[in-house]
Formats: C-alpha cells, structure tokens, sequence
C-alpha cells in the first residue's frame, strides 16, 4: 500500500513503483500494446522540421541538416509563408547538395520547438493515430498543430487533457516510457480542502499518472531525476532509449559538477533495476562537456534518422569530448553513419537538436501537397500556384467541445480523470471540485468557487488585434472607458488596451459581454490569486 509512504520528497524507488501499478479501472486486464507509442529508433518515413520563427536566423544549422540527411531520409521543412519559403529554398539551393530528399510545406507555427507542441504518433492495430497533449503557453498555432496536421494526413487525433511536452517523453515501443519529474510539476493536483485525502501528495501523483498512462495507452511510466539548473527539465536532455531494452544516459565530471554528476548517477543506477522482457535493462553512458551556466551540450538529444545518428555539438565543446561521443554512438550502434549538427548559433536558446523535429514513423502517411525544391522555387517566382490540400478528416478536439463559446484562437480548458470520489476539474494544471457545471462547482467548500470558476472559465482566452502585431493568452478582468482591462496568464500583470483595436472577433465577444466582464472581473482576479494559473 504505497499510500503508508511519505511522498513529500519521494524517492525514484517510490515513483517507479506509482508508474509500475495498473490504474484501478485496469488492474485485472492484461495489457494491450495497441494503441503503441513507438521508440525513435524504429524505422522511419521521414523528419518534420519547422523554420518558423527562428531558424531564419540561424541558417548555418539549416544548411547542415541539409546536406547530412541527403540521400538518407527525406527531410519535410515547414515554413509559415511564401516569404519563408524564399529565405527556405534560397538556403537550400546555397548548400549545392542534391535536394531530392528536401520537401517544403506551408502550414502556419508560432516556433520551431515541434517535438514540444507535435503529435506523437502511435501505432494502431488497423493503422496510426495521434496524441495531442495539452500545451501551455500563449502559442495558438503550436497548439493546434496536432489536429489540423492530422486533418490533412488524415490519422485521427486523440487529444489527452494533460501535459506532456514531446522531449520530455521517450518510449520503448513495447508499453514503457520515460519521463522526468517535471511531469508532476505541469500535472500539480490541488484538492477542495474538505476533501483532501489521507495521503494528499501520494493521491495527486497517483491520479495523473494513472490518468495518463490510460489516455496514451502505457503500461509503465518511469521518472527520472532532471538536470539542474536546466530550463527544460526534459529528459531527452540527459537519456535516449537506443533500443527496447537499452537506453544511453549521459554523465559529467563530478569534479566539476558533483551535483548533477550524482544525479544521473542515481538515475543510471535505478535504470539498471527495470526488466524489459524478464531482464535488466542495459545501461550505458555518454560523456557530455560541463555546463555553461544553464546552458547544456546534451548528447543524447539527438537525431535518429533511418540508418543515420545526428548529434548536436558547440564550438565550446572539447574536441576529444566530441570525438568520444562518436565514438560512443558508433560503438553501440554498429552500421549506424553518426555525424554532427554544430548549433553553437542556438546553444541559449535552450533547446537542441532532437527538440526541433519530430519522427515520422513508417506507418504515418505524408501530406498530399508538398513541394519539391523545384516547384518550391516555382511557387517563390510566381510560376506556380501553391493549394493548400483538402483535409481528408475534421478530428474533433474535446476541449473545445467542453465550452461552446470556445472560438478558435481561444485557450482550451483540462479536465482530469476520476478522483477520491469526485469528478474533478482541471484549470491550467490546478484540479478543484466539480464537474464543470455550476450544481457541481456550487458544492465545493470555498466561498465563492462557483461564481468565481464560472467567470475563470469563460474570460479567458487569446485576445488579437486587427493588425497582428500582438496575441496574448489573458483574462479580460475589467471594462472602462472603452477600455478593456486584461490579466496575462503567464505573468499575472494586468494593462489596458484599446477595445477598438482589438481583432473583429474580440471585440464583438467583449462588447457582447461588458456587463458581465464588469461583475465578474473582481471574483476572476479572486480565482486567479487562490488557484493559480499557468
């Protein structure tokens, strides 16, 4: 009975044993692997890689994933516009390489962090399917991006009420998968206060770790310790399955960072006590250099691309400490041609080279419509008209449909799975009681939480103007004077902005509700301050 244990701090040895237990509606039911999340060493049918709004800058890392992948996997660039398109192809056609392999799609991104915000791709006994998680931010298009590729692929998108960006979840294709700690961090269950139960720190871990290995179809979820201080807290920042039953796992000197050297120590150490098909999981370690900082040259946040190993590297980097690298991924991986990506220009991004694409399983059609380098610099000289293709489904997306005024552009809204008795309500990561609906909201024991949840629920959303120089995720908290008041979401400070320059679409939904904005702005701010939101 894990729930006898203290989780206030809780041991690996503990979270594994939460992420080893079949959630209650499926304890007595052998596990299925279909629907199967897939490992990134399996065979593949290409890499998505968006340029968006920052690999423009950066055209040097372009050129080379270019010229490495040429010949080995066909490389799909996704660019928001014909002006990318130019900056694209132009880069393209500079590097002289044959770029049969190259394709380019238009399809509209707020970043190029796709292994973040994409779908992850999974294995049907009759086909593929995707899963979209709930993404944080003040990043509409990133968000979307899941449902509306899937329209035009056409694989059906399941989308799961959690969070979970993509580079801090690797699977082994057989029902295990590995994620850091951060995953109860952006998941963090918060109970009515009349209701906690005994043990409040074991029943949050234990109900969206249950939820989730449910939605994605898991056996086992195992957590591991991140880096420190590193702003992602990913673990494809610091491990990589090379197999089913082998994963990579870096290590630093622990002269120089005795911290984090013990940390990964300690996550090797609890890896090599997992059984895969009856036996230890093997183990094996990869040297990085120190960080700069909190900044990072992780080694296992790579690329697997068909029969090729791209390895992220720096200029900073120690010529020998890259030189063992390569010589540590040729070793384990025999017939494997390894290569590096330099990406000196984008080490303070925080983000490497494994966080900028995404995978396409063999079983994963492509989209009609791409365009070849030919025709990309037809469409660029006006000779060539580019049709956005028809999308073969319309995959329905439950956050929208749990609020009817929802409109695209607008923050979806979470909601959990069962809970000690209730049906519990997600808001940006925080659950409290309720089921959604006023009767259920009314029996919590705050004061106020019902009128107060329902004002949180409907105010907030994605305010633009006219002109798209600006989109924020906010809460319109507060109207006066033709002004619209709002609280951003990601940092809590309220400003004012004009409600005429505000886009069509908000400016309608405001002054159809000036009257209710204005009795309700106080108690959202109320809600905001006890409950948090992120």
């Amino acid at each position: 009975d894990l729930s006898r244990f203290d989780f206030r701090n809780p041991s690996l040895d503990l979270l594994r044993r939460i992420g080893e237990q079949r959630p209650a509606l499926a304890k007595d039911k052998p596990f299925n692997l279909y629907p199967r999340v897939s490992g990134e060493f399996e065979p593949q049918k290409a890499m998505l890689l968006s340029i968006s709004d920052l690999m423009v800058q950066h055209h040097s890392v372009l050129k080379e994933l270019i010229t490495k992948t040429a010949g080995r996997l066909p490389l799909i660039i996704l660019v928001n516009d014909k002006k990318q398109l130019k900056t694209a192809i132009e880069i393209a056609e500079s590097t002289k390489a044959n770029l049969s392999h190259v394709k380019f799609f238009i399809f509209k991104l707020d970043t190029i962090w796709l292994r973040d915000f994409g779908p992850r791709f999974v294995e049907t006994e009759g086909g593929a399917q995707s899963i979209d998680f709930y993404y944080d931010g003040t990043r509409p298009k990133d968000d979307q991006f899941p449902n509306k590729w899937g329209e035009i692929i056409g694989v059906k998108n399941k989308t799961v009420e959690w969070t979970l960006q993509g580079g801090n979840l690797i699977s082994n294709g057989k029902g295990l998968a590995i994620t850091s700690t951060r995953f109860f961090e952006d998941n963090y269950v918060r109970f009515p206060t009349a209701n906690k139960p005994r043990n409040i720190e074991y029943e949050r871990r234990k109900l969206v770790v249950d939820a989730f290995k449910t939605e994605c179809n898991i056996d086992r979820l195992l957590f591991l310790r991140p880096l420190t201080p590193e702003a992602t807290k990913h673990v494809d920042m610091f491990a990589k399955f090379l197999a089913p039953d082998h994963m990579l796992v870096a290590r630093v000197d622990p002269r120089v960072d005795p911290v984090n050297a013990q940390i990964l120590e300690e996550n090797a150490s609890f890896l090599r006590t997992i059984q895969v098909d009856g036996k230890p999981m093997r183990v094996d370690r990869i040297d990085m250099p120190p960080r700069q900082g909190k900044f990072w040259s992780p080694y296992t946040n790579t690329i697997f691309a068909k029969n090729l190993v791209l390895v992220p590297v720096y200029k900073s980097d120690s010529p020998q400490l890259v030189r063992n690298a390569l010589q540590t991924y040729r070793r384990l991986l025999p017939g494997k041609h390894v290569d590096t990506i330099d990406l000196t220009s984008m080490q303070k991004l925080e983000g490497a080279l494994h966080c900028m694409s995404i995978n396409v399983p063999e079983y994963v059609d492509l989209p009609k419509g791409l365009l070849t380098a030919a025709q990309a610099r037809q469409v660029v000289d006006g000779t060539l008209a580019w049709q956005p293709p028809k999308r073969l489904l319309v995959n329905k997306d439950v956050r929208e449909d749990r609020d009817r005024h929802l409109k695209q552009g607008r923050r979806p809204r979470r909601q959990a799975s069962q809970s000690v008795g209730q049906q519990p309500v997600m808001i940006t990561g925080q659950v409290v009681a309720g089921d959604g609906s006023e009767s259920s909201a009314s029996q919590a024991s705050d004061p106020g939480l019902q009128s107060q949840f329902a004002a949180a629920k409907t105010y907030r959303r994605v305010f633009a103007d006219n002109s798209k120089s600006f989109s924020i995720d906010a809460y319109a908290v507060a109207i006066s004077s033709g002004q619209v008041y709002l609280l951003r979401a990601v940092d809590k400070k309220t400003f004012k902005i004009d409600i005429n320059r505000l886009s069509n679409e908000d400016r309608t939904w405001v002054q159809q509700n000036v009257t209710s904005i204005r009795a309700n702005g106080a108690l959202v701010k109320k809600f905001i301050a006890a409950y948090g939101s992120n």
